[in-house]
């Protein structure tokens, strides 16, 4: 009972917040449930790692200053209290794809939002890839639950949306600087609804056979160019939502900021920021209808994997929606050239 009412919780009141526990328990929990519900086959959840791993170096603080620099801070503010409430309001159905070879509609040159979300494909990136490489090979994932028993048992999966995923295969950014080459990913967003879009990835790490930690190879560096703020919630919102969860400037938006969140076992839809705050806040911005925005992602772990991105507005989609939409509905259209 304790752990149905555990993951109940996670699942639908505090959401990705729920990385902050241990992620064995959470997985127990998130078994235990799928028992329950006789089904076959595992969904997604946040399993974000803490991520205090020695990989966060004083180096970091370079990428990832404290919010007191105001230089770099929208001042013209955007008031939301015409965005409908959280709970109620149905936004129109998404195109759910039958064959996930349909998911993917090619590269964009822009992406357009429609009702509030935008999806694409890690893969229909405009920019040369780099460091990162395609493939739709199986992965392998880790079956066993203590990392300390040898031999550890894994498996494989081919579990990826469209045409396959991006793995990062550089160097490490702060520890392997000669092999480092940061091979940016470049996305254009076309925005015609304004608001609080929160950013999310479906990713998956590789088992770290040697180091026998959770959390390795899973983050990567993320930045947002153009008109907009800070995430807000509406107050009918804040109710559902948990504190200290969104930063209070546009500081660490508008810079390469780490980017983190993976499990080595199914692929997770997750994303927190690791901006060296007192907590880990969501990568939430006030977009405004009519704007066009660029969203980069930049290597840092190696062996971390990206199938798909999304931002939603946090006003119109449950978490459940949103996993929803993450899992099967098709990339948004191409904004007409």
């Amino acid at each position: 009972m304790k752990i149905q009412i555990t993951t109940l919780c996670l699942i639908f009141l505090v959401g990705v917040l729920a990385c902050e526990t241990d992620e064995e328990l959470e997985q127990a929990a998130k078994d235990a449930l799928e028992e329950q519900q006789n089904k076959d086959e595992s969904t997604d959840e946040d399993v974000s790692d803490e991520n205090t791993d020695d990989e966060t170096t004083d180096e970091d603080s370079s990428n990832n200053d404290n919010e007191g620099d105001s230089s770099d801070q929208t001042t013209n503010e955007i008031v939301l209290t015409d965005f409908p409430v959280c709970e109620g309001i149905t936004q129109p159905a998404r195109t759910l794809f039958s064959n996930r070879d349909d998911a993917n509609s090619g590269k964009c040159g822009t992406f357009l939002e429609e009702n509030g979300m935008v999806i694409f494909e890690a893969e229909n990136t405009i920019s040369e890839l780099g460091d990162w490489t395609l493939s739709s090979a199986d992965t392998e994932v880790l079956v066993s639950k203590d990392l300390k028993v040898e031999p550890l048992e894994t498996k494989t999966i081919n579990d990826h949306i469209g045409e396959g995923y991006l793995k990062y295969v550089g160097g490490f950014w702060s520890k392997d600087k000669a092999n480092y080459n940061p091979s940016p990913l470049v996305y254009k967003i076309k925005v015609q609804n304004t608001g609080s879009y929160r950013l999310m990835v479906r990713s998956i790490k590789s088992v770290d056979k040697n180091q026998k930690r959770h959390d390795t190879f899973n983050d990567c560096f993320v930045k947002m160019e153009g008109n907009f703020q800070n995430g807000q919630l509406n107050e009918e919102c804040k109710e559902r939502e948990t504190d200290k969860t969104l930063v209070s400037s546009t500081y660490h938006l508008k810079k390469e900021t780490k980017y983190f969140g993976a499990s080595n076992k199914f692929w997770a839809i997750t994303g927190m920021l690791d901006a060296h705050l007192s907590f880990k806040p969501w990568a939430v911005y006030t977009l405004i209808a009519g704007e066009t925005y660029t969203f980069t992602v930049t290597g840092r772990s190696n062996n971390y994997h990206i199938d798909r991105w999304m931002l939603y507005d946090l006003h119109k989609y449950t978490d459940a929606d949103m996993r929803n939409y993450m899992k099967k509905a098709v990339q948004s259209p191409c904004v007409p050239e």
